[in-house]
């Protein structure tokens, strides 16, 4: 066996020491006794104990583990401003959760050498990268062309920076509340960010001679797809939520029918854009469990029996809606069902209060959703007018 480097030995026991009892209880001597080295030797090879920390960082992977937690598969569904603030809340829990190690690496980097100062830099850069790809597969086209890098290190900026502040016990007042932070970055980001295209702010919702063509496809294509596609335009949910959808998760009478998400209840709706879909307890939901024999709880499964996954959602969704999508047009988007189903509540009378309870998101981020309706109602209005 090699035998290990005196690099190496001080390397791993400062990880050790460092991870045990915190970057500022632990001594430059008691990272040499766990080596069983000199402390001349640290010294010698490292300088002091906060380029040793760098070396640690750089040669554990701490700054990938942060990378990973911006994977642009996991990003939300929703609208554009919901997706946004699903990442901004990803990336907050991430800083938050960081360990002493790195948020010292960070705080403390302007008092070391230009090289160690590079070496944070390039971690940092690496992090913003795999967020301006998780904003470009979470917003795609409607990003307006914009340089996404550059929007991706402003955002983490801000989100470090919070997560620096309560490192140091520095006070967060006015934004206390991490759901008022996090609106307010998102209104910030809307306002000022992104106000160079208005298309971040359109709501894709579909017309309703569409919606009926998608879900009379989905029947033709099965009673699983059928019952899929009818709960994303009778609920609004995502399709993250729906892959998380359990038996249990059901609540359905004569006179109700609501589906448990997380921490809420939705509706489910018979009627979507004036068309029925059977009754309250019997929909294309309730019909499609009805012809499982298999022991699996979960609502939608994939073709082996077990639960379907979010891409196995999207999958199906495309099989749905791929015969309806014409030469050099775009698909219809799975998010756009969600959308669809936030302009639908508001237009038959839901306000952004209702809205905001039943989707689980703040009434500011909801906005572009009832100017939507708004406009859909103001048109109706003036045709009813010429009649």
């Amino acid at each position: 066996m090699p035998r290990t480097s005196s690099r190496e030995r001080l390397i791993r026991a400062a990880a050790e020491l460092f991870a045990a009892q915190g970057v500022r209880e632990t001594t430059t001597r008691q990272i040499a006794e766990r080596a069983e080295l000199n402390e001349v030797t640290l010294f010698r090879q490292f300088g002091n104990k906060h380029a040793l920390m760098l070396a640690v960082i750089k040669e554990s992977g701490l700054f990938a583990a942060l990378e990973e937690s911006t994977d642009p598969s996991s990003a939300g569904g929703g609208a554009v401003r919901t997706r946004f603030a699903h990442l901004a809340d990803d990336c907050l829990q991430a800083f938050a959760q960081l360990p002493e190690l790195l948020l010292s690496a960070v705080v403390e980097a302007e008092r070391d050498a230009a090289e160690e100062r590079i070496a944070v830099g390039r971690s940092l850069e690496g992090v913003n990268r795999s967020l301006a790809n998780r904003l470009e597969a979470a917003l795609g086209e409607r990003t307006g062309g914009q340089d996404l890098f550059k929007i991706a290190t402003l955002l983490n900026t801000l989100l470090l920076g919070r997560a620096v502040s309560a490192y140091a016990g520095a006070p967060q007042t006015p934004w206390v509340e991490r759901e008022d932070f996090l609106a307010s970055v998102v209104e910030l980001f809307f306002c000022g960010v992104f106000d160079k295209t208005s298309a971040l702010q359109t709501v894709n919702d579909l017309d309703g001679e569409l919606v009926h063509r998608i879900l009379d496809g989905a029947k033709k294509s099965g009673a699983q797809d059928f019952a899929l596609v009818y709960v994303l335009f009778a609920a609004g949910l995502s399709a993250e939520e729906v892959s998380t959808l359990a038996r249990t998760d059901q609540v359905f009478d004569k006179d109700r029918a609501l589906l448990q998400v997380a921490n809420r209840q939705v509706p489910l709706n018979r009627q979507i854009l004036g068309r029925r879909y059977g009754s309250y307890n019997n929909n294309p939901l309730t019909r499609w469990l009805k012809t499982r024999r298999d022991g699996c709880q979960a609502v939608f499964i994939d073709e082996i029996g077990k639960p379907m996954t979010p891409e196995g959602v999207r999958f199906r969704w495309s099989v749905c809606t791929r015969e309806l999508v014409t030469t050099g047009a775009a698909p219809p988007a799975l998010e756009q069902a969600c959308e669809t189903w936030c302009v639908e509540m508001l237009t038959r009378g839901a306000n952004l209060e209702t809205l905001a309870l039943l989707t689980g998101q703040p009434p500011e981020l909801l906005q572009p959703f009832a100017r939507r309706a708004q406009e859909k109602l103001a048109l109706e209005t003036a045709l009813k007018l010429d009649r």
